[in-house]
């Protein structure tokens, strides 16, 4: 049979989805998941622009960027990115999100996610700038970061 491993009996194609591989222009290596890492996990106090930790993004393949709000006010998150961690010299990557109102706990949450590539705007630092216009009085943001390797 044509494009078969006539000594294991399976082919090319074959090997590559048992192994996870992604098929590639050229070679192809294995996208293995990361363990999630939370970027920040607090309500915001007060009103103005809160951070998020850094995360490191020097030796992967893509990331996603989870939000999930239950916060009794809505906020803006922008995606940032930089060579060094650095947040006064970070650059937006994307538009901003405006994420709503997530309702009294824990009836309601709202969830966004914001897939990183790195074909599309490549950063080695990654961060979330999290504002508020008004102070929310109850609730919790949590931003985690999934990634391949």
């Amino acid at each position: 049979m044509a494009g078969t491993d006539t000594s294991r009996g399976i082919s090319p194609k074959e090997l590559a989805d048992i192994l996870g591989y992604i098929p590639g222009s050229g070679f192809q290596t294995p996208w293995i998941n990361q363990t999630p890492v939370v970027l920040y996990n607090a309500m915001p106090v007060g009103i103005g622009d809160f951070n998020s930790t850094w995360f490191d993004f020097s030796n992967l393949k893509r990331a996603m960027i989870e939000i999930v709000s239950s916060l009794d006010q809505a906020i803006i998150v922008q995606l940032v990115g930089n060579g060094v961690q650095d947040y006064a010299t970070a650059r937006d990557m994307g538009m901003p999100q405006a994420i709503a109102i997530g309702g009294p706990l824990p009836i309601t949450s709202v969830s966004i996610d914001i897939g990183v590539g790195i074909n599309d705007d490549w950063h080695p630092y990654l961060g979330v700038i999290i504002t508020t216009l008004v102070a929310p009085a109850s609730g919790l943001l949590t931003i985690t970061s999934y990634s391949q390797k």
